[in-house]
């Protein structure tokens, strides 16, 4: 059996049979070098210069591995000779199985497509309060870089929790999941965005605004910064609604984002909408009536008696003018923001390739930082009202688990911000992302075009 050890929300060291080790967790360095060790895995071994270069820094070559020898010694004397093993008389390593660590379990389980398990093991931050004095700079900066990688996992685990749960129809343990995310991730506007959608269709709007609230002052006083305009966007059409989202009313409840009603139309109401223009005023009085009619039961049957009013006052659009957003980046690492461009970038040319319709790069006319900033489904109708796009294409990306990403994918329509299509999601390596645009630009092309995709 082996020995366990916790260093997530405190630190502990037992033996099989359940004995508190205090011989070492009363010494941190003896600690920290047994954690470093455990944390090193899949490598299992370490250089002893590398150790003695971190934990006894102010000592000589001869004093600091004469240092290193004596704390081995003593995790021999604790835990069995067994359990430290060399490699060799550079490198020293912890013995197959000897020791379970909460930690490696919670990164292996999330990493393993299991994100629940994974949240069951993470209660609380990796080795909180430890420090250590005589430790090199390095040895701290592990221990930070350590901390927020763990923290950053646990966000994506329980976003990923909560769209397992959201897909299940729990709409109260999606709720529950998201804010666990926000918590991890405490200026994550995208997360607080998704909380804010999942309890404004659980018909809670107030407890929705209410976290947008603490979240506002939060960024206050901690970065003197304020939400973005996605965000506010968001909260002003929330809170101009006469009355929260029914889900009761609405297959699908919110949108991917937890942003708005998701509402398929019949394709020939589809193929009409996205050609009107807003040039005439009985058109828009007609809008208006569709817009009013969205929050009503029988929605559809209002969006079509508007449709075939609108088919008798104007001519459809041949060419309808389709603008592809930013797709946003939920993976929890900001080195992985280029993929949203790359996306955009290959679905732009794609449908620019297949002809039939205008295609606008949002970038290209919002710049490419105000292109990054507004992503989701509110960020998607701010850009469509500025672009004057009859469609827009938008989406995000996120690990599905521990190397493929998951790319989804939806067509908004331009005048009401009504989801017309759901493409289906499309997961691949980072390395594979072109082919990925490659198979959602085809599925965008066929809605378009009112085919069936191939």
């Amino acid at each position: 059996m082996p020995f366990r050890l916790v260093t997530l929300g405190g630190t502990d060291l037992t033996r099989p049979d359940g004995v508190t080790l205090d011989a070492i967790l009363s010494q941190p360095k003896r600690l920290a070098v047994l954690v470093y060790l455990v944390l090193a895995r899949p490598a299992r071994f370490v250089r002893r210069d590398l150790l003695i270069s971190l934990f006894w820094p102010e000592l000589d070559q001869e004093h600091a591995r004469g240092a290193l020898r004596q704390a081995a010694r003593a995790i021999r004397r604790e835990m069995g000779e067994a359990t430290l093993v060399n490699r060799g008389d550079e490198e020293i390593g912890l013995a197959e199985g000897a020791v379970v660590c909460d930690a490696v379990e919670f990164r292996e389980a999330v990493l393993a497509g299991h994100p629940e398990v994974g949240l069951a093991l993470y209660s609380g931050d990796f080795l909180p309060g430890f420090h250590l004095e005589a430790a090199a700079p390095e040895f701290g900066a592990w221990l930070d870089d350590e901390r927020a990688r763990l923290r950053a996992l646990a966000a994506n685990a329980a976003s990923g929790a909560a769209n397992l749960r959201k897909a299940a129809g729990d709409t109260a343990g999606a709720v529950g999941f998201a804010r666990r995310a926000c918590e991890f991730a405490q200026y994550d506007e995208a997360r607080l965005r998704t909380l804010m959608g999942l309890l404004d269709a659980s018909g809670d709007r107030a407890e929705a605004l209410h976290a947008y609230e603490d979240f506002t002052r939060r960024l206050a006083q901690d970065l003197e910064v304020t939400p973005s305009t996605q965000s506010r966007i968001l909260v002003r059409n929330m809170r101009a609604r006469a009355t929260p989202i029914d889900p009761a009313r609405s297959k699908s409840g919110v949108s991917p984002s937890g942003d708005h009603v998701r509402i398929t139309l019949p394709v020939e109401i589809v193929q009409g909408l996205r050609g009107l223009l807003a040039t005439n005023t009985q058109i828009q009085r007609y809008r208006r009536l569709a817009v009013v009619g969205v929050g009503a039961v029988a929605v559809i049957g209002v969006l079509a008696a508007a449709y075939l009013t609108l088919r008798r006052l104007v001519t459809v659009r041949a060419s309808p003018r389709v603008v592809v957003a930013v797709f946003e980046n939920r993976t929890g690492d900001a080195s992985l923001d280029g993929i949203g461009d790359q996306v955009a970038d290959g679905l732009t040319r794609s449908l620019a390739t297949a002809g039939g319709m205008t295609v606008v790069d949002a970038r290209a006319r919002l710049g490419r930082n105000s292109a990054r900033e507004t992503q989701g489904a509110e960020g998607a109708a701010a850009i469509a009202r500025v672009v004057g796009a009859d469609l827009i294409i938008w989406g995000n990306y996120y690990y599905q688990d521990a190397e493929r990403l998951r790319i989804e994918g939806w067509i908004t329509e331009g005048l009401s911000g009504a989801l017309l299509k759901a493409l289906d999601p499309v997961t691949g390596t980072s390395d594979s992302v072109g082919s990925l645009v490659a198979r959602l630009g085809g599925q965008v092309a066929a809605a378009i075009r009112g085919q069936p995709s191939r």
